[in-house]
């Protein structure tokens, strides 16, 4: 969140007028009309697909096994592509905040989304950090500098993947996600002071130039990293972590595409036919993105690290417009939260329940996996496939029990004890 990540949408506060604002692309309407929906947050929902992409890509599927299937690649999830689907989700809900002016950019309204940002994350991040570290790693905990360096780097918010103490490599997008946070006023008041928020078609079009500038930067970089280590070897891996897998700055498209879809969705106010067929059309650039990334994968193909980003962001902003356009744009103030009562009046927003659990499966999975992966034995192909189905299985089934025990015990209280004070 991941993404969180924000991992969750805003939690607005309801209001009502008898008279609505007047709105303009600017300067949305903020109230919508009083009344009750129970919409499918279907945000949310790519969210927990996203998440559970992340899980079943760390389970390692037995890419050799798979691939001699007709129909096991399809197991052999890309990771990585999930957590920009996470990142471009973050970029679109915080400017959204700020869009909609629930954050204002002064030191009282800083100080609420700074609030808010920590009650969400600082609590199971923290919880993230210290019960598997005692488990895995306790020597984390030790004056030994190098210790002291990861840990500092895990508080800091600048930890990624290429450091020691592996034992939640996957906390490296709270990282880059925070580090956006940090910077997300910032970059709202600057888009927002070149009037890029003022109309769709410029917003429009400062998406399309971020996408051609990151996608020929990301290519460069790739490309010179090839070069530099005389293919994909392991050095080359490190550096691409560094550099551009874990990097804020190579992230950047992901986050200021989504932060730029704002205006977009909330002018367009297409008739339910056409937003109907937006979303199916939506879902199925979804589908074709993981099924093209997921071939890439098996084929050991570089296009998944420079092609594939770029790839994941187009088509979660379509997704991110076709389900939020028009009324759905301030449809969250009159939907009903979910609950039982919810799930019965509308069946689908079931899922929404993997998307609120996203958080704690994110966090939790990866330690989980380092007790159970061993128990399976990989060895011919059939058992190499049977043994993955059946570890993934395991990892996911711990995982949702440790996120639901978490979300009780510390996610809740922690978010109420910190935005009470």
């Amino acid at each position: 969140m991941p993404i969180v990540v924000q991992f969750g949408r805003f939690e607005y506060v309801r209001k009502t007028m008898t008279k609505p604002m007047a709105s303009s692309v600017a300067n949305p309407v903020e109230i919508a009309p009083d009344r009750p929906t129970n919409r499918i947050d279907a945000l949310l929902v790519l969210r927990g697909l996203a998440c559970l992409v992340v899980v079943i890509a760390h389970c390692q599927p037995p890419l050799a096994a798979l691939a001699e299937t007709g129909w096991g690649w399809l197991l052999a999830m890309p990771g990585g592509i999930a957590v920009r689907v996470f990142f471009t989700l973050s970029g679109y809900l915080i400017a959204k905040g700020f869009y909609l002016r629930r954050y204002a950019l002064t030191p009282v309204g800083l100080g609420r989304y700074l609030r808010n940002r920590a009650a969400r994350l600082i609590p199971l991040y923290l919880a993230a950090i210290a019960i598997p570290a005692l488990a895995l790693a306790p020597s984390i905990f030790t004056p030994a500098p190098d210790n002291d360096w990861v840990l500092l780097r895990y508080l800091t918010f600048t930890y990624n993947h290429t450091l020691p103490e592996r034992f939640n490599p996957t906390l490296w997008a709270l990282s880059t996600e925070v580090q956006f946070y940090a910077i997300a006023p910032l970059l709202f008041w600057l888009v927002r002071g070149l009037k890029i928020l003022k109309t769709m078609r410029r917003a429009l079009v400062a998406v399309v130039v971020t996408l051609v500038v990151w996608f020929g930067l990301r290519e460069a970089i790739v490309a010179f990293l090839l070069d530099l280590h005389g293919g994909r070897t392991a050095s080359f891996q490190l550096d691409f972590i560094r550099y551009v897998y874990t990097l804020l700055a190579a992230n950047l498209d992901a986050f200021a595409c989504g932060m730029l879809l704002n205006p977009i969705a909330a002018a367009w106010k297409p008739d339910r036919r056409t937003q109907r067929l937006a979303q199916g059309a939506a879902i199925a650039a979804i589908a074709l993105l993981f099924i093209r990334c997921t071939t890439w994968k098996v084929a050991g193909s570089l296009a998944i690290l420079s092609i594939g980003p770029t790839l994941t962001i187009v088509a979660v902003c379509l997704f991110i417009v076709a389900f939020e356009a028009g009324d759905a744009y301030l449809g969250f103030r009159q939907n009903r939260h979910l609950s039982v009562a919810a799930c019965k009046g509308n069946p689908w927003r079931a899922l929404e329940v993997s998307g609120v659990l996203s958080y704690g499966l994110y966090v939790w999975h990866y330690p989980i996996s380092i007790g159970v992966l061993p128990h399976f034995d990989k060895l011919e192909t059939t058992q190499a496939i049977a043994a993955f189905l059946l570890q993934a299985g395991a990892v996911l089934g711990l995982s949702t029990l440790a996120a639901i025990a978490t979300r009780f015990a510390i996610e809740l209280p922690g978010l109420a004890y910190l935005k009470a004070r």
